[in-house]
């Protein structure tokens, strides 16, 4: 099971993701759709390879068309991303 944390800002949103009972805060992300049209997004704490972070910021961002902070404390696993992802 997981705990999912959402802070709605003017201008933006965060989106927490981890493991119930076991929170925390080891990687972080951006995502932000540019002027031209691209998604865009970067790792701002945590591992710069391997981020679920970045991914799913990216993906977020492209869905809302707005900024994304994405902190995704799960294990990589095939099997519970796409349910995250869902939800």
């Amino acid at each position: 099971e997981y705990t999912y944390r959402i802070l709605k800002m003017k201008d933006s949103t965060m989106i927490y993701v981890g493991e119930r009972g076991n929170e925390v805060f080891e990687e972080m992300a951006l995502g932000m759709v540019s002027a031209s049209g691209d998604t865009l997004a970067t790792t701002i704490l945590g591992p710069l390879l391997g981020c679920e972070s970045q991914q799913l910021a990216e993906k977020v961002a492209k869905r809302l068309q707005k900024q994304i902070y994405v902190s995704c404390n799960i294990p990589a696993e095939r099997m519970s991303r796409p349910f995250i992802e869902k939800h």
